[in-house]
């Protein structure tokens, strides 16, 4: 998680915090929380200082301001700084302070504001708009618009991604490398599949990888189950439902949730339908870690007939995300699995 702490610093130009100057740091973050409060209590007349402080806190997972400055001064060694990286991580967008060209913001800090005026909602008991209007104006912006950009609706009964195939020469980024490697071939004979997500769904599918960052894996498995609700084929969302699914050794309801979005998908993607993805895609790179935590529960649960065709399946449409499969294959094991259960590779190693 610390690595994912850094990173979020870092997406949110947050000053280092490495190199042993852990209360230089803190006393940044502190100031910056303290600004906010400040802003906060001149937008809502009759809001106490105290109020106010604690409010920035209560929207950055804190029970009041005394339980943050108390985290502060208690982390003071690199190791405790690593440890308390989660709890941390949830202090960060309250310190977020945007330029005017920064706006409207890229996805993670976006994700991050988007989180921040949630929280501070539940914390003031104001209603959303008001809420979200308020954490505009506290980082800076004229409107929620201005900071966030504008939100494309998602659609409910119509589809989210479309099929459609491709070739090589149709992708001019990836036509010399694949060349390289099929010199026989023509772009024109080897054609691909492709899953071209809306204007929203893709939106969704990066606040959603966005939202992994800074979210604690029990968290982001409630958001996820929370899309499939209305958009079981969301992919970003179905294949991390999934993966900590199969994670948390529920392999049954981790089958169960990926099937139901693999068949929401497949009213546009044709069943038998054997091209691979294209490469270098985002939606195909979740198409396939969906389908990898299906494979990994169908094996984990002793279903092994149907995780040969699974397989199969797998192999043929992620031929070009190979690396990605192996990769999920090898880290997707239930907690406290034997050593000799953890790969999911063993059917077919």
């Amino acid at each position: 998680m610390y690595e994912r702490f850094l990173l979020l610093c870092a997406e949110l130009n947050l000053p280092p915090c490495a190199g042993g100057c852990h209360q230089e740091f803190f006393v940044e973050l502190q100031a910056r929380m303290e600004r906010k409060a400040a802003r906060l209590q001149a937008l809502l007349p009759g809001l106490s200082w105290a109020s106010s402080l604690d409010a920035i806190s209560r929207a950055s997972v804190m029970l009041s301001w005394a339980r943050t400055l108390d985290t502060f001064r208690r982390t003071d060694t690199q190791a405790e700084l690593e440890e308390s990286a989660w709890e941390l991580t949830d202090l960060l967008p309250a310190c977020f302070e945007p330029g005017k060209a920064e706006m409207p913001l890229s996805v993670v800090p976006r994700v991050c504001v988007r989180t921040f005026a949630e929280r501070l909602q539940e914390a003031l008991r104001l209603d959303a708009p008001h809420a979200f209007h308020v954490a505009a104006e506290l980082f800076g912006a004229r409107d929620w618009v201005s900071l966030a950009g504008r939100k494309p609706f998602l659609p409910i009964a119509e589809p989210l991604y479309t099929y459609r195939t491709v070739s090589a020469e149709n992708l001019p980024e990836l036509s010399a490398h694949l060349a390289a490697r099929l010199p026989l071939q023509s772009p024109a004979q080897r054609p691909y599949a492709a899953l071209e997500p809306c204007n929203a769904a893709r939106q969704a599918d990066a606040e959603f990888e966005a939202l992994t960052l800074f979210r604690q894996p029990v968290f982001a498995l409630d958001y996820a189950q929370s899309e499939s609700v209305d958009h079981p084929s969301l992919l970003c969302a179905a294949s991390v439902a999934a993966t900590l699914r199969v994670e948390n050794g529920e392999f049954e309801v981790a089958e169960w949730k990926a099937r139901m979005a693999l068949e929401a998908l497949d009213l546009e993607y044709p069943a038998d339908c054997q091209l691979p993805l294209a490469p270098g895609e985002k939606a195909h790179l979740y198409y396939v870690r969906l389908r990898a935590a299906r494979y990994a529960a169908l094996l984990h649960s002793g279903n092994t007939a149907e995780a040969i065709v699974e397989w199969s399946i797998l192999m043929s449409r992620g031929r070009e995300y190979q690396q990605e499969i192996f990769r999920i294959l090898r880290e997707v094991a239930p907690h406290g699995a034997r050593p000799q259960h953890r790969s999911a590779l063993r059917l077919v190693s």
